[in-house]
């Protein structure tokens, strides 16, 4: 990962942003309870990584001091255990260097369609903006 930048936004911005987002999705029902999961790149002391969302805990709980950093070069930092997901967050920030923040979502029609393996077809101009002609279903 190279490249991260915290930007004019403080961490306490950065960490209250990733929290209000965790709030809306739980709100317009794209995740309940503890499923899903979001991260923000964050950098600490030049070392590039993420706050992320910790594991097991859901939106109506969630405050901004729970939320974890995770360094690539493997330290965390925080109170709780990082999302058992945080190896797919650091690896779209490896990979895409121009993101700032992964949002993953248990939506019941997105989770429907992978239980059929189904790829997400290209219905919005972003999916070619992205590279792609479609949403592939990870297996």
């Amino acid at each position: 990962m190279t490249g991260a930048v915290n930007g004019a936004m403080s961490e306490e911005q950065a960490r209250d942003a990733v929290v209000a987002a965790v709030r809306r999705l739980d709100a317009l029902g794209m995740n309940r309870g503890s499923t899903g999961n979001a991260s923000q790149r964050w950098a600490v002391d030049g070392v590039d990584g993420m706050l992320i969302t910790p594991t097991g805990m859901g939106a109506d709980e969630l405050q901004p001091a729970d939320l974890v950093w995770v360094g690539v070069d493997g330290r965390v930092a925080g109170a709780w255990q990082p999302s058992s997901e945080w190896h797919f967050h650091l690896a779209t920030y490896r990979a895409r260097p121009d993101l700032h923040a992964v949002l993953h979502t248990h939506s019941t029609h997105a989770a429907a369609l992978a239980c059929l393996r189904y790829e997400l077809p290209a219905f919005h101009y972003m999916v070619a903006v992205a590279g792609g002609d479609s949403v592939p279903c990870v297996p």
